[in-house]
């Protein structure tokens, strides 16, 4: 009995000491790889960000807030984020092309300034081109009376029974108000960069627009932007949100572009 205990002891031995000569090797191969430098991607990065942020307590419940997020007294009203579910996504989706990951509470205040009331204008719905930018632009609010159109960059124009578009003015949202047929310039875009990529109308004195700005030129980090309007109130405030280089903001600019105008199909741009 003893002997077999013996020769089993002697055969454990035997295959450790096997296992560790050829452990030993496995082992010191894995820490030259470990120690050799890896190139670090764009995609490495948005990784990373993601499982930053899964990894968070709160995305697990634990805590409302996740990594990215702002203050909670900087996020959106959570009245507008219900109201905006269902709509606002195919903007975050775009953004996430070179954000990896964005949530819209990671938009946050930056400030609230009042209407321009100094930029009317007549409103003829006769007008060359007015009745093209009314039928493929302009979105009725949900009353009917206003008209908002954030696409005055886009000129309109009719030529053998089709619609030409080229862009080439300043990027300005405007409102129409139909009863009193004036034409109201809200905002410009901030140049350099700025623009507008769509709106939605959240109740017949609300709506939200949709921006791209730079927000630091050296080193160069710009990024989504929402606008707030109460019409109300008169007011308009922002909230930005994390920022990209140069390069994935143009790439996530031209995927927005490609989405507007395939939302035109009877619309050739040139």
């Amino acid at each position: 009995m003893a002997r077999t205990n013996f020769h089993r002891l002697a055969a454990l031995a035997c295959a450790a000491l096997l296992l560790y000569g050829c452990g030993g090797g496995g082992d010191d191969a894995a820490k030259v790889e470990a120690q050799a430098p890896k190139p670090v991607t764009r995609v490495d990065v948005e990784a990373a960000r993601v499982v930053s942020t899964g990894a968070r307590q709160g995305a697990l419940g634990a805590d409302p807030a996740l990594i990215g997020d702002a203050p909670a007294d900087q996020q959106l009203p959570a009245d507008i984020k219900e109201t905006l579910k269902g709509d606002i996504e195919p903007w975050l989706f775009a953004w996430r092309v070179g954000l990896g990951t964005f949530r819209v509470d990671e938009l946050a205040l930056t400030g609230i300034r009042p209407l321009a009331l100094d930029r009317l204008e007549p409103f003829d719905g006769n007008a060359p081109g007015e009745d093209l930018r009314l039928l493929h632009l302009a979105l009725p609010s949900p009353a009917g009376a206003m008209l908002l159109d954030p696409y005055l960059d886009w000129t309109l124009t009719s030529r053998d029974d089709q619609v030409y578009a080229r862009r080439d003015g300043q990027a300005t949202v405007a409102l129409i108000d139909l009863k009193s047929r004036v034409r109201q310039r809200l905002f410009d875009a901030r140049s350099p960069f700025g623009r507008f990529d769509g709106a939605i109308w959240l109740d017949s004195d609300r709506f939200v627009v949709f921006a791209a700005e730079r927000f630091d030129p050296n080193p160069w980090r710009g990024g989504p932007v929402l606008y707030l309007v109460d019409l109300k109130a008169g007011t308009v405030t922002r909230y930005q949100g994390p920022g990209v280089d140069f390069e994935d903001f143009r790439m996530v600019e031209k995927d927005l572009d490609r989405r507007f105008r395939s939302s035109l199909p009877d619309v050739i741009f040139s």
